[in-house]
């Protein structure tokens, strides 16, 4: 499961191309980098809930439905969940890197393509 308690987060498990945003298996409520409203799995990345201000990995600011995955945007460590930095497309879920535990939520390796 994609952002466990024990695999948040890691390499093989995380954001992967059969695994990242499945209905499923993406950021289930128990399983959530947050306590108890992030990411559930009806709103999990859908168009229009995809990582509401209300259940986002932040308190009310990360992944607005407008905002989410946006360009210039993207998790780093000083400004991680915060509306105007969290998943650019042009950084967006790399395979190697993405959301790895000892690079993530870093701006040059957390979620990127290249």
């Amino acid at each position: 499961m994609c952002n466990s308690i024990t695999q948040c987060n890691s390499i093989a498990q995380c954001n992967s191309i059969a695994q990242c945003n499945s209905i499923t298996q993406c950021n289930s409520i128990a399983q959530c980098n947050s306590i108890t409203q992030c990411n559930s799995i009806a709103q999990c990345n859908s168009i229009i809930q995809c990582n509401s201000i209300a259940q986002c990995n932040s308190i009310a600011q990360c992944n607005s439905t407008a905002q989410c995955n946006s360009i210039a945007q993207c998790n780093s460590i000083a400004q991680c969940d915060i509306t105007a930095q969290c998943n650019s497309i042009a950084q967006c879920n790399n395979i190697a890197q993405c959301n790895s535990i000892a690079q993530c939520d870093i701006t040059a390796q957390c979620n990127s393509i290249a």
